[in-house]
C-alpha cells in the first residue's frame, strides 16, 4: 500500500522497483494491497511516517520510564 511503500522509499529506496511501481496497474484489495495506491508513494511521505513513528516511540519510552 501507499504507507508501506512510502516508508520503504524513505529507508531503503533500493528495495523498491520504481520502474515497475510507476508503470504498473492500479492494485487493490483483490491483489493483497490495502491502504491506498502504492504508485503515489514518495520518500517524503515515508519520512513523515518515520518522524511520527520515532516521536511516538520516544514518547512511549518516556512515559514508561516515568512510571517506574
Amino acid at each position: 500500500g501507499l504507507a508501506d511503500t512510502s516508508l520503504l522509499l524513505a529507508v531503503a529506496p533500493q528495495m523498491v522497483r520504481l520502474d515497475r511501481l510507476r508503470s504498473g496497474p492500479k492494485l487493490g484489495p483483490a491483489d493483497g494491497v490495502y491502504g491506498g495506491d502504492p504508485r503515489r508513494a514518495t520518500a517524503e511521505l515515508g519520512q513523515l511516517g518515520i518522524d511520527a513513528i520515532v516521536s511516538r516511540t520516544v514518547e512511549a519510552i518516556r512515559k514508561a520510564k516515568a512510571g517506574r
